[in-house]
């Protein structure tokens, strides 16, 4: 039902998804953008 696949819900706790938000965030490390990978990789409140 969740159309948005880019932005999870909280509740979410599927591992696969939370690999897959670490390998862009790998990525986009590997282009330099490490801003970006802070605000993936920090918990939201």
């Amino acid at each position: 039902m969740s159309r948005k696949a880019k932005s999870p819900e909280p509740v979410v706790t599927d591992m696969s998804i939370i690999e897959k938000a670490v390998a862009e965030a790998r990525e986009m490390m590997s282009n330099g953008s490490t801003k970006i990978v802070t605000a993936v990789l920090r918990p939201r409140p």
